[in-house]
């Protein structure tokens, strides 16, 4: 394996400890990663756990999430030096 920054292809394999069927495989060092955070309010959660979809007017829970949430998203960079 090469050093940080010197390009060098470094092969890992990544396997989803969910669904042993995704995996990802990396020829060179991950640089960034976008993270996304999906923020309901406690409202909106009481009427995702007692309330069925059918009643909200939308077609799916995704859907009702859709409406009811804000995403954020934060990029990472994982070659950054520390503060």
């Amino acid at each position: 394996m090469g050093e940080r920054g010197s390009g060098s292809k470094i092969k890992k394999t990544w396997t989803d400890p969910i669904s042993a069927a995704v995996k990802i495989e990396y020829r060179y060092p991950l640089l960034y990663a976008d993270i996304t955070l999906k923020v309901i309010s406690d409202e909106a959660l009481q009427v995702v756990q007692n309330v069925p979809v059918t009643q909200t007017g939308f077609a799916s829970w995704a859907d009702y999430i859709a409406a009811n949430s804000e995403v954020f998203t934060r990029r990472v960079n994982f070659l950054a030096r520390p503060l």
